[in-house]
């Protein structure tokens, strides 16, 4: 061996042993003599092990948030360890049922070929429950299987589940009653509910409510629209609010008519709202008369104290122009504020939130806005 050989041999030699614990085994029958193996170890840096398999489980699934779907399911690819986690992620959020369903097959209901075990294994980990009106999840889940799950799962098909857009799936009209009964299901065994919103759904039943604000103690948010319901059933649905006085934060309520009826809409229809103390966004859109006193905005200001999101939409007249000064009065942490007066300039008197939602420009509109909040910093001033 030439000695530059040798140098080298000795320096990759040292390296080696570096990195390595030195075992010795005995002599092996055929060549008589011993024969030492070096295992390499785990080298650590400031006493934190350098080791992939060791970062904890939480650091893991915030690394994985950061992942698009495509590497998330590649993750899950890696290892064992890796799989659960990555599919913590990519079940996380869904847009429709349509996925979680396709688990068992057809999307018709059928008694057998149905593989609950997995379906249950994914849905466990579905914490959002979006709506996507999307071409790729437009498929339709039949009524009946919808039903069929619910009964297998009594304690609710989507345990952990947190925000409910409704079921996302385009479902035939003669379903609407099957449908109803088993939404009401549904919210009565989702007890960890934090968000409710049910667009492209029109509420039928008050039961619908009263079944989501008992079931979820923590909600904060209910987005719905209500149809054909009558002042006494609107209110009887305010009242199941009233429960979740103490968590709700966000209520945005349509209340559409088949039919003009005619009517108008007071304080006392809708009083009941008002025990939500903790509320920062309220926004009604009644299509019909809505009748208020200055008296009945003073008590509404003082029972929403925190409120900085505030819609008012209703018919003909609106409300008349000098309770503004009244509402920038007893509204002082107002941000955002929509008043609908119709007949004026083609039906926006004062909408911030239709600003604010469209990033419409509307310069006339602007300067309604601008002078309600200078007479609202005005008031504060006065104060």
């Amino acid at each position: 061996m030439t000695e530059r050989k040798a140098k080298m041999f000795q320096v990759s030699s040292s390296v080696a042993r570096a990195g390595a614990v030195e075992r010795s085994y005995p002599p092996s029958q055929g060549s008589g003599k011993s024969i030492s193996v070096r295992r390499p170890t785990t080298k650590k840096r400031g006493g934190i092990s350098a080791s992939i398999q060791e970062i904890p489980l939480e650091v893991m699934g915030m690394i994985f948030v950061m992942l698009d779907q495509q590497a998330c399911a590649t993750a899950c690819l890696v290892c064992r360890r890796w799989n659960s986690a990555a599919l913590d992620e990519l079940w996380r959020s869904l847009p429709s049922l349509v996925p979680l369903f396709g688990v068992l097959g057809p999307l018709v209901d059928t008694e057998t070929g149905r593989s609950w075990d997995l379906f249950k294994s994914y849905a466990a980990r579905v914490r959002r429950l979006t709506y996507d009106d999307d071409d790729e999840y437009g498929a339709v889940i039949s009524t009946g299987l919808i039903i069929q799950a619910i009964a297998v799962h009594p304690g609710g098909i989507l345990p952990n589940l947190r925000a409910f857009f409704g079921f996302g799936t385009s479902l035939p009209v003669n379903d609407n009653a099957a449908l109803s009964a088993a939404l009401n299901t549904f919210l009565k065994n989702q007890s960890g509910l934090l968000e409710i919103r049910l667009p492209y759904y029109e509420i039928q039943d008050p039961a619908t409510i009263s079944a989501a604000c008992q079931a979820s103690p923590q909600l904060r948010t209910f987005h719905g629209e209500m149809l054909d319901f009558t002042k006494k059933t609107f209110r009887t649905a305010l009242s199941t609010f009233a429960r979740r006085s103490a968590s709700l934060r966000c209520v945005r309520l349509i209340r559409s008519e088949s039919e003009p009826r005619g009517e108008s809409i007071c304080l006392t229809d809708i009083e009941p709202m008002l025990q939500l103390s903790v509320a920062e966004d309220i926004r009604l859109w009644l299509k019909c008369r809505l009748e208020l006193k200055s008296t009945d905005i003073q008590q509404m200001g003082q029972a929403w104290k925190g409120l900085t999101s505030l819609a008012l939409h209703s018919g003909e007249p609106g409300i008349p122009l000098p309770h503004l000064v009244t509402f920038a009065q007893w509204f002082p942490a107002l941000e955002q504020v929509g008043i609908r007066k119709y007949g004026l300039d083609s039906g926006g008197f004062l909408d911030d939130l239709f600003l604010w939602e469209t990033d419409r420009e509307d310069v006339k509109l602007r300067d309604r806005l601008d002078a309600f909040y200078r007479v609202q910093e005005a008031i504060k001033r006065v104060d």
